[in-house]
């Protein structure tokens, strides 16, 4: 049923507009299509004045946001239990994709990064000191079917995306306290970051069955409480682009997982959509078996 009796505001540091808005479809309107927005979802309104303090947003704009009437499009409701005071776990991913021929051989590459916070203890001293751990995945897809540019670029999103989701629901199993999620998008396709900032349409109709995906894993698995989408050039997406093109030149799906720097290969396999009406679509279906 969601939380329709919470109160909900969210602080928008930076966007077209900067301030605290009661609704997500407001807070969406500010930062869509705005290249390094900055905002996040608070239970009270003190906490959403004080994320605005400490990045450079003003209370005055934000007493001006909360009295705006604003439209825009609904996501979903979280279904994560949310916790203010737990920390964060900072999500980061880079992706890419390219086809030889446009439409041709394609594959696509991720890199997710995922930090959390672990505490440690501090001698015989009940205080914990707060450590933090981060584990990188180097994902190669190969798109066994002829597939253009951009629809492996979306499918390195969605593979960045799915290891993403996989891994909060591991660390949601090992852990009583709800989740916070940061997460960080960038890649090369300003098409891909534009779509999933529901800037631009999406016309294609065999892009449409990719975006739906991405958007799914977004909003429904990893359900952020704060997201930055970021259109970089290639020369900072080298690792990604690396990954894509040996999926390509192999013809074969895995991904490493890099834990204190040592990195061990583990299958990635695939499975076709069956729908001839989409003959192109396909969704990575990762193994995570150990």
């Amino acid at each position: 049923m969601g939380n329709k009796g919470k109160k909900r505001f969210y602080a928008v540091a930076r966007g077209h507009s900067t301030g605290i808005f009661r609704s997500w479809p407001q807070c969406e309107a500010q930062v869509k299509g705005y290249s390094g927005a900055s905002f996040k979802g608070f239970a009270t309104e003190q906490e959403a004045q004080n994320f605005l303090r400490a990045n450079g947003g003003s209370v005055d704009d934000a007493d001006r946001a909360t009295n705006k009437r604003t439209t825009g499009v609904s996501i979903t409701q979280r279904k994560r239990p949310r916790c203010t005071d737990a920390p964060p776990v900072i999500i980061a991913i880079q992706f890419d994709g390219g086809s030889r021929g446009n439409p041709g051989r394609a594959g696509s590459g991720a890199v997710v990064r995922i930090t959390q916070q672990i505490p440690s203890s501090s001698g015989n001293n009940t205080a914990t000191i707060p450590q933090w751990q981060t584990k990188t995945w180097h994902a190669r897809s190969f798109v066994p079917l002829p597939a253009t540019n951009n629809e492996a670029e979306y499918n390195g999103v969605i593979v960045g995306l799915t290891i993403a989701a996989e891994e909060l629901r591991k660390l949601q199993l090992n852990t009583e306290r709800p989740i916070l999620v940061e997460l960080h998008v960038q890649g090369d396709s300003n098409l891909v970051i534009q779509q999933m900032q529901k800037q631009w349409k999406v016309n294609k109709e065999s892009l449409k069955p990719y975006f739906e995906e991405a958007m799914r894993l977004l909003e429904e698995e990893i359900q952020p409480e704060e997201c930055t989408m970021l259109h970089v050039y290639r020369s900072d997406n080298q690792l990604a682009d690396q990954l894509a093109n040996e999926a390509m030149n192999t013809e074969n799906s895995w991904y490493t997982t890099s834990d204190d720097g040592h990195e061990e290969p583990t299958v990635l396999s695939y499975w076709m959509n069956v729908d001839k009406s989409r003959p192109r679509y396909h969704k990575t279906k990762l193994n995570f078996e150990t």
